[in-house]
């Protein structure tokens, strides 16, 4: 499994110093998941997240190192799994970055998702179309401030994005707890 890693890194031209890095790191984080949760983090999965990381947040091997450790204590600490997270950051952290989000808010808003219920693809599915219709579609501010979600303030101030993303899961939690399916369709197509 770490030779298929660092085989794999090698073949996208990364240097001797970032395989080695991002080899022992993920290596770390692997025996932290096993001791912590007895699950094992797949290298080649764990190596997906670091491309996608590296690839679409256009970082470092340190900062997607960085971003791997905060994966596995996401998995540690809450009610997801460190694959689900990184499912949903490949389906909208291009995305999230374009909307000026910083790599822990992405890993954060993931999380939320993932946590009360969205599989891995649905939670970035949903992300993406949230973080690309938001800006410019006024019927989407109005439907999720009619929900009870708000991205300002009432001094008019933005809210910090992974806060707008715990009220955003919320959201869909009390949509589906209560049955609602039109208006939990609505909200996922905002």
């Amino acid at each position: 499994d770490v030779t298929k890693a660092m085989t794999e890194m090698a073949r996208q031209g990364r240097s001797i110093e970032s395989i080695k890095y991002l080899t022992s790191t993920l290596a770390e984080t692997r025996l932290l998941l096993a001791t912590s949760t007895g699950e094992f983090m797949s290298m080649a999965s764990a190596m997906d997240h670091v491309t996608t990381l590296m690839n679409q947040l256009d970082i470092s091997a340190i900062e997607a190192a960085r971003g791997i450790k905060i994966m596995a204590e996401m998995d540690i600490r809450t009610a997801t799994n460190f694959d689900k997270i990184g499912e949903a950051l490949q389906k909208f952290a291009a995305t999230g970055k374009v909307a000026g989000m910083s790599l822990n808010e992405l890993i954060m808003a993931a999380t939320a998702f993932t946590e009360v219920g969205f599989s891995g693809e649905q939670a970035g599915t949903a992300l993406n179309t949230i973080l690309s219709r938001i800006g410019r579609n006024t019927e989407s501010l109005a439907f999720m401030r009619d929900l009870g979600v708000t991205m300002t303030e009432m001094q008019g101030s933005t809210v910090k994005v992974n806060s707008s993303m715990e009220m955003l899961a919320q959201t869909y939690t009390k949509l589906k707890d209560q049955g609602n399916f039109s208006g939990l369709r609505e909200f996922l197509e905002l």
